[in-house]
């Protein structure tokens, strides 16, 4: 009853033409393997360079593609490389004066403006570079403001996870002059205090992607998708993660040090979920709270229909590659509506090269596999990552 009352004030807010739901648990009844020869018209492999003054390391990293370069959060700076993978130069340096980074929060990347937006640790600042990394300028906001994510038209959308049970909006969409334009109410408050303050990070979640010229976004707690239309955030689509969807009197913020066993004992029986888009093509990975394996889902946004991958051992890796036999492929993100990519940890796919050119059965393509075997055995296993890319049939 709970679920139908939230999709019916869903429906009130949202486009009746476009929005539809998603039904975690009818994903999992239905199983599938696809290949990627099914769903692929090319695979293309980057090496990004290695060096000194460019090695990625430390924390998850954030990959932004524009048509002539690809930009890689690096904790305290940003790294650009050529569409191909060489090297360009660092953007930003380390610290806390003017126009340096202490830590990156989140980055926006405006290709039609050149620009480059830095949300910094310290304060929630915000950095503009350009594309050469050249400072431009730092917008302070008066209040703290934990998430913003810059637009492409240049407006701020703010998002708050809620971690302190006394945030008025989950997501608001401001203007340059601060004005709200458009919010998310949170409807959960609790008593907070220092003392009963906690954290639980989960980085494999992304709030924010794009698809179709449009924004999206959700929480990890709230598993409605909200999109912008006309500078009003409305619902795009609902995933209904039933029986999986973790409770609010189980939330560790709202528990609290004293109460965070209760989390602890049941977390591994409820999921989050994290998605993205390109062209009618919804990408849904599904985490557990605790240690249980994530799982892998295809969902067609016009059939709305969809399924759990499968590989031939029934784990949920994405699509089998049948390409070359290299490893299998499930994207982390988007570059543009017809392709999507995964990186590669050298390490990772070293340990495979017995297998990659033991396997003849079922491979589309011969030669690419010797290629990927040959620019696998002559990289060093502490280089940069492989930027495996796919483009969508």
């Amino acid at each position: 009853m709970k679920t139908l009352v939230c999709f019916v004030v869903l429906l009130l807010n949202a486009d009746p033409a476009t929005f539809f739901l998603i039904k975690y648990e009818s994903l999992l009844k239905k199983k599938e393997t696809i290949t990627l020869s099914q769903i692929a018209s090319n695979i293309e492999y980057i090496q990004l360079e290695t060096k000194d003054e460019c090695l990625l390391w430390g924390g998850l990293k954030k990959y932004f593609f524009t048509d002539n370069f690809i930009f890689i959060t690096n904790k305290d700076h940003i790294l650009k490389f050529t569409r191909d993978g060489k090297f360009i130069k660092k953007i930003g340096a380390p610290g806390r004066g003017p126009g340096e980074i202490d830590l990156i929060v989140t980055m926006s990347v405006l290709p039609d403006k050149k620009l480059i937006i830095v949300q910094t640790n310290v304060g929630r600042k915000l950095l503009y570079y350009n594309f050469d990394g050249d400072f431009i300028k730092t917008v302070t906001f008066t209040s703290f403001v934990p998430y913003v994510k810059i637009l492409r038209d240049g407006k701020y959308l703010t998002h708050d996870e809620g971690g302190s049970g006394r945030n008025k909006y989950t997501f608001a969409l401001v203007n340059e002059k601060m004005d709200t334009l458009s919010s998310v109410k949170n409807t959960k408050h609790w008593v907070y205090t220092q003392s009963s303050m906690i954290g639980i990070g989960f980085p494999q979640f992304e709030s924010y992607f794009e698809s179709g010229g449009k924004n999206y976004f959700k929480t990890m707690y709230n598993d409605t998708v909200f999109t912008v239309s006309a500078d009003k955030i409305i619902p795009a689509c609902f995933i209904d993660m039933g029986k999986y969807k973790l409770p609010d009197e189980l939330r560790p913020e709202m528990l609290g040090p004293e109460s965070i066993q209760k989390f602890n004992d049941k977390r591994a029986d409820y999921y989050f979920a994290n998605v993205f888009q390109a062209a009618d093509k919804l990408f849904l990975t599904t985490y557990s709270y605790g240690k249980n394996p994530q799982y892998c889902h295809l969902f067609n946004t016009q059939s709305k229909t969809g399924s759990t991958l499968l590989n031939k051992s029934g784990t949920s890796t994405g699509f089998v590659n049948d390409w070359d036999a290299g490893l299998d492929f499930w994207p982390v993100g988007r570059i543009n509506d017809r392709q999507v990519f995964m990186p590669i940890n050298i390490i990772s796919i070293q340990k495979e090269i017995d297998r990659i050119k033991a396997t003849k059965e079922s491979i589309k393509f011969p030669e690419k596999q010797k290629q990927l075997v040959k620019m696998i055995s002559e990289s060093d296993p502490f280089n940069n990552p492989v930027l495996m890319i796919l483009t969508l049939k």
